[in-house]
């Protein structure tokens, strides 16, 4: 092939990548430039090479390019599974299948309007549609591939050529297939899109154009937008993109934070490191912060929030998804039980004290403990169903007796956050301490009552919240009773979430986590049941509590009976 020009050679290296992978052709052209991979070689190419050429983060296209590959070098003899023929086999087929590329790309050389579909025998349709425009993407041996395009309808010129590129080549089934299907049966379901479901599908778009060096322009983000709005009739377009804002838009500024791949491996250098630093108990605290910032931008995005009040909370969920990391290295030196120090991480990440901060706690909590918010709320269910029937052997308090019948009474007409504050105002009376503490008239014993003040205060007036200032986070609901709960506010040292009673009991066990908080003394075998029960969550300094371990084990049984 030494005569053979660039042209020739990337047209053939084309053909045979279109001929193994129909789908990816392109993308695998790309990963095959950069590597100096040619046609020829492709027929010697084993699992470690496969997987030396495309990504990790490319999984999907790497499982299949393995299995395609494998298909191809058996039909074109160059795949034998007894090793002593394996030689002979691919010596024999170099032959054949260089014979064969070389013609096909002398036959693409001799007719200028070929079409690469009949090239391809595929079906599915392309934005490159003939041999001109296929040698467009020529990158000509040393030259980095670059898919980036102009506006729609205009040429980008690469020597004395254009290419065209319609914005409507990007359909959402194409792009992001999986997540779409996903996405598509969890609306069926809930006649809405999640935010879960909003970010995933963000994230999928931006990484899929960034995987493939395609410049995301304003024009393909609102066709995009607007094929959001044809598959999710509830969906706001302008909320996916609206010239310079919508989630579209904050997703691709926070993915240049990373700069592509380049970041990436900064990233996993960033990360051995710190490791390294944790073995020999030299890290500092700064020392790690810079480190992570090299790799992710993390100060850049943290400055960004502080200085610009952002009116969408799913662009400020989108940034804090992309400084998880830079983020907990923070937690992580907290000091356990410095006040000082958790008031001067509030305030710098000021976004935590947004109405709806809470669900940022929650993200920094699974980076820690992933998986255990679905069993929170899997729990839950369980919980709600069956603790009353426990709760009638194993209370003996009178005031909480006489709550549990009237409980038994009124359930049918409760509303949920009743229910739940009900259920864990009576759990206090089978885990009050046993722990003593002195004063001046001598010992005393902390009651089922100190227990649940020190967990939930019922208030008349949501002003009451601004005077607490316990160094714990406390449940405030507001109601006549606890059967009779309108509101629940959770509360801690600056921050005031209005929420329901499940999703303040969640955010508490994510304060107490986040910042290394010691549990209240009155209600220490409380919190011990809630992480171990609903969280999986053990504490080094715990004690063994038999009613505690009794009633886990019962709720257990249960879980693993109804699954």
């Amino acid at each position: 092939m030494g005569d053979t020009s660039p042209a020739q050679v990337d047209a053939q290296l084309i053909a045979t990548l279109c001929e193994i992978d129909k789908c990816n052709y392109l993308y695998l052209f790309e990963r095959c430039k950069q590597f100096n991979v040619n046609a020829r070689q492709l027929r010697y190419f084993e699992k470690d090479h496969v997987r030396e050429l495309i990504p990790k983060t490319q999984l999907g296209i790497r499982a299949e390019f393995e299995f395609l590959l494998k298909a191809w070098k058996t039909r074109n003899g160059s795949f034998n599974p007894t090793e002593n023929h394996k030689e002979a086999c691919s010596s024999c087929s170099s032959k054949h299948t260089q014979t064969k590329v070389q013609h096909m790309g002398s036959r693409l050389s001799n007719e200028d309007n070929l079409e690469l579909q009949k090239i391809c025998n595929s079906d599915s349709s392309n934005v490159i549609t003939d041999h001109q425009d296929l040698l467009t993407f020529s990158t000509y041996a040393e030259d980095h591939l670059s898919f980036s395009t102009c506006n729609p309808g205009s040429a980008v010129e690469s020597g004395n050529m254009n290419v065209k590129v319609d914005v409507e080549s990007f359909p959402l089934t194409t792009i992001i297939p999986t997540v779409l299907r996903c996405c598509e049966k969890n609306y069926k379901n809930a006649k809405l899109l999640t935010e879960e479901d909003r970010r995933l599908m963000a994230r999928s778009i931006i990484d899929y154009f960034d995987s493939r060096n395609i410049r995301l322009q304003p024009q393909i983000m609102n066709n995009l937008a607007e094929q959001i709005t044809q598959y999710f009739p509830t969906e706001n377009k302008k909320a996916w993109y609206d010239r310079h804002r919508g989630r579209l838009q904050a997703r691709r500024y926070t993915a240049r934070q990373r700069v592509g791949s380049y970041r990436k491996k900064r990233r996993i250098t960033a990360i051995k490191t710190l490791r390294k630093k944790e073995h020999s108990k030299d890290s500092t605290l700064q020392e790690d912060i810079e480190a992570m910032e090299q790799d992710e931008g993390g100060q850049r995005i943290q400055n960004w929030l502080k200085c610009y009040k952002c009116e969408d909370f799913n662009e400020v969920m989108d940034m804090w998804d992309d400084t998880l990391n830079y983020r907990n290295l923070q937690i992580k030196y907290l000091k356990a039980n410095d006040l000082e120090s958790v008031r001067e991480f509030l305030d710098s990440w000021p976004s935590y004290k947004l109405p709806s901060g809470y669900k940022l706690f929650a993200m920094d909590f699974e980076q820690i403990y992933p998986i255990t918010m679905s069993t929170y709320k899997h729990r839950w269910l369980i919980f709600k169903e069956k603790v009353v029937h426990l709760m009638e052997t194993e209370i003996k308090d009178s005031t909480c007796v006489d709550l549990l019948k009237l409980y038994k009474v009124e359930k049918g007409n409760l509303n949920d956050d009743s229910i739940a504050c009900t259920l864990i105002h009576l759990l206090h009376a089978m885990t009050k301490p046993v722990r003593s503490w002195k004063s001046k008239n001598g010992n005393h014993r902390y009651s089922a009552a100190d227990s649940q003040r020190s967990v939930t205060r019922l208030i008349n007036d949501p002003s009451e919240c601004f005077v607490y200032n316990e160094p714990y986070p406390c449940i405030f609901v507001m109601g006549e009773s606890f059967l009779e709960i309108r509101e629940c506010y959770i509360v801690f040292q600056s921050l005031k979430y209005k929420l329901s009673f499940e999703d303040a009991l969640a955010t508490a066990i994510h304060l107490y986590a986040l910042f290394k908080l010691d549990d209240p003394l009155p209600s220490v075998y409380f919190w011990q049941f809630i992480r171990s029960y609903f969280f999986d969550i053990k504490k080094n300094d715990e004690t063994s509590h038999k009613t505690i371990e009794v009633v886990v084990k019962y709720l257990k049984t249960a879980d693993t009976k109804l699954c």
